[in-house]
């Protein structure tokens, strides 16, 4: 095991893996636990001691945190996981808010897709109203 590799299990904890999940996912200039520099900061909080530590995107996958964007409900959990504001918050929950009425048939406006598009970095793939 390389240093990098032992310093990050030594910081994480190996047994209390099953309890951190992803709070909040930024865009910047950070580095991952292992100690590489990383962009996409993957904030994971400890659920039962609300410890907070952070990891890039290759080490979230190869730990099982694996992002998906490939339908309405992930987008818009991942879109609440990547708001940086109060803001932009609130419209991402406005938007989940919605889900089990509308489902795969919620539409956005081409100003709500924008918005949405720009929180997450990730292109929103379905209805729009023109």
């Amino acid at each position: 095991m390389n240093t990098k590799s032992k310093h990050f299990w030594e910081e994480l904890g190996e047994k209390d893996l099953g309890n951190y999940q992803i709070t909040k996912i930024t865009y910047g200039k950070s580095h991952c636990l292992c100690g590489t520099k990383i962009k996409n900061i993957i904030t994971i909080t400890n659920k039962q001691t609300n410890q907070q530590k952070i990891i890039g995107g290759d080490c979230a996958k190869r730990l099982g945190f694996k992002l998906k964007w490939t339908n309405i409900n992930d987008y818009l959990y991942n879109s609440t996981l990547c708001a940086n504001t109060q803001k932009e918050k609130q419209f991402t929950i406005s938007l989940q808010d919605k889900l089990p009425k509308w489902d795969k048939k919620l539409k956005l406006t081409q100003k709500q897709k924008q918005w949405l598009e720009a929180i997450t970095k990730h292109q929103w793939k379905w209805g729009v109203w023109k």
